[in-house]
């Protein structure tokens, strides 16, 4: 199903302005019916509720600072990177898995403003309101083996926590392997997906998740304590195009950086941001649960947890972390 004419729309009415159906039908050459049909239709495709005012005409209230693609690719140093932004996808990773330009030693950035599939880690779902929060994907082709690609995504963790520290906002926290926190809520995600041989070269995708203004989202629909940038920034947001820009650059720059020197750097970055460091902490795997101190991270960025009788070595994947006595 095409959904042209509804994005259309969408672009027309993101500026928060009220448009009449009438110019709206004369600027897409349709009918002020079909145009109606199509506004009924953003609630359920979209999850957009458009306003209608007698004498006025059409409003969605508050805007949409939709991403734009044409200035996202004035906006990046590498001319030859693969850039898309799309109003609406299954999943930006897949996409970027997906995509053969990446093959060819290559890298590009994907952009959604709205997932239908979104990936969350281990398997689950990451739901977000449309043209609010910025969900993008970054793939490159590396010339590695496909073990030595495990760490990206805790080196894109503390790329993101420095963004988040640049930005203004305070008090941003590394939750290994995959989340940051902001006073124990969530505001951020990262899914790390790789493709190729076991010996390389590989195609490393890096998706990332960033609540910007969750105003919209339903209570109840999201399972666990989170927060957005929009709250901890006076409730003024930068450009999502300018954030995505910015983003997109700084995990390029780090995943050459990686590839080049390791994950030493990176880790060293980890500590400044840990937010479990010393603490106790329980971790929870598919086999059982396991207490004690949480120590950090080694040399390969698994988690040590001191028990007691020793310390044990956790990999990222295979278990989450939560602090004792706290649904975090």
């Amino acid at each position: 199903m095409t959904l042209a004419t509804e994005n259309r729309i969408i672009r027309i009415l993101a500026d928060g302005n009220f448009h009449s159906g009438q110019a709206i039908a004369d600027e897409l050459q349709l009918s002020r019916t079909a145009i109606w049909k199509k506004i009924q239709s953003l609630k359920d495709e979209f999850g957009l509720t458009v306003h209608a005012v007698t004498g006025k005409g059409y409003w969605l209230p508050g805007g949409l600072d939709l991403v734009n693609e044409k200035e996202l690719v004035n906006s990046i140093s590498d001319k030859d990177a693969y850039v898309r932004v799309f109003s609406s996808i299954d999943s930006t990773n897949q996409h970027m898995l997906d995509c053969g330009y990446i093959e060819d030693m290559r890298w590009g950035v994907c952009v959604a403003e709205m997932q239908t599939q979104g990936r969350g880690r281990r398997g689950r779902q990451w739901l977000s309101s449309y043209g609010r929060n910025i969900q993008m994907s970054i793939g490159v082709a590396l010339n590695m083996p496909m073990a030595d690609v495990s760490g990206l995504s805790l080196a894109a963790g503390v790329v993101l926590a420095k963004y988040l520290q640049d930005s203004g906002v305070q008090d941003g926290a590394l939750k290994w392997p995959n989340d940051i926190h902001i006073n124990g809520k969530k505001v951020a995600g990262l899914l790390l997906e790789v493709k190729g041989e076991a010996e390389g070269p590989v195609v490393a995708v890096l998706g990332v998740g960033l609540n910007l203004d969750m105003s919209e989202t339903v209570n109840g629909s999201i399972n666990q304590p989170f927060t957005d940038i929009k709250s901890h920034l006076n409730g003024v947001l930068p450009s999502r195009t300018t954030m995505v820009a910015d983003l997109t650059e700084r995990l390029y720059l780090a995943i050459q950086e990686y590839q080049q020197k390791g994950l030493a750097r990176f880790l060293q970055l980890w500590s400044r941001y840990d937010l479990y460091l010393g603490q106790s902490v329980e971790i929870n795997s598919a086999a059982n649960k396991c207490q004690g101190i949480y120590r950090g991270l080694d040399e390969q960025g698994r988690l040590l947890l001191e028990t007691g009788e020793s310390v044990k070595v956790f990999s990222a994947g295979e278990v989450s972390l939560r602090k004792q006595d706290q649904n975090v």
